[in-house]
């Protein structure tokens, strides 16, 4: 006999949609901390991190479930079309700016459609 209870509860580590909101959040603190400062070359200097320091910072700030932190890799990849996170970020002609961009875009995804 089959049951009509979800196989997920709301709030469990499998269920998709907090999983979803949890990434969102990682990935808005990540582009949050860089907005306050940006770094290439380096994960972190002081204050200062570059994309996969600020998606581990957000990660610990917010608490996330360990599932998260390869669902905002995962969304971060997408949206910068590369498959190095640190290379990407450590462009010379790349910007803080197109790093907010893309963080935020990344995040809003993972909320609003659940991609990453």
């Amino acid at each position: 006999m089959m049951s009509d209870e979800p196989k997920f509860k709301p709030g469990d580590p499998g269920d998709s949609s907090a999983l979803n909101k949890q990434t969102a959040a990682v990935l808005k603190r990540a582009a949050e901390l860089i907005r306050q400062g940006w770094t290439q070359g380096y994960y972190a200097d002081g204050d200062k991190f570059c994309a996969m320091g600020a998606i581990h910072k957000g990660y610990v700030d917010c608490s996330a479930s360990p599932f998260v932190i390869q669902c905002c890799f995962d969304a971060l990849h997408k949206q910068i079309n590369d498959t190095s996170i640190g290379r990407w970020n450590d462009q010379k002609e790349r910007t803080q700016d197109e790093v907010i961009a893309a963080l935020e875009a990344a995040a809003s995804l993972a909320e609003w459609k659940g991609e990453y």
